[in-house]
């Protein structure tokens, strides 16, 4: 075995027990705050992880972000242009129900408030942000 060889070997060693031995310092923190304080208990295992949430917006065509109310709403209404004018068969008939007309505007308006955000985007591909923006 080469002198190279047996220092790289070495090397790679200590930094597996340097690495086993952090895991097992963050683990132990992990166990106290578990105790503790659950909520700074999460947020070092997120931190720990290496996870980050991104932020979804309801995008462009050219996939860039959507983040100022005006872009936003005019591709909504893009959206919901596509959505209404696609060929579908016409001939469909939908029945009118009492209970549907009761659904008021200030409803739809609280139900908006209670989404919870930066979630991931549904089938559809609208995020919870697009409706806050009309």
């Amino acid at each position: 075995m080469t002198r190279y060889a047996e220092l790289d070997e070495e090397i790679k060693r200590m930094c597996n027990t340097a690495k086993k031995e952090w895991l097992d310092k963050e683990g132990d923190e992990l166990e106290r705050l578990y105790l503790i304080d659950a909520k700074r208990m999460h947020e070092k295992a997120k931190d720990l992880s290496g996870k980050k949430r991104s932020q979804q917006a309801f995008s462009q065509r050219k996939e860039t972000s959507l983040w100022r109310k005006t872009r936003s709403r005019e591709r909504w209404t893009e959206y919901m242009q596509e959505l209404y004018n696609s060929e579908r068969d016409d001939n469909v008939t939908v029945e009118y129900n009492e209970e549907w007309a009761a659904i008021l505007a200030e409803e739809v308006i609280n139900a908006l408030k209670k989404l919870r955000t930066v979630k991931a985007t549904g089938a559809d591909g609208v995020a919870v942000e697009t409706f806050s923006a009309l």
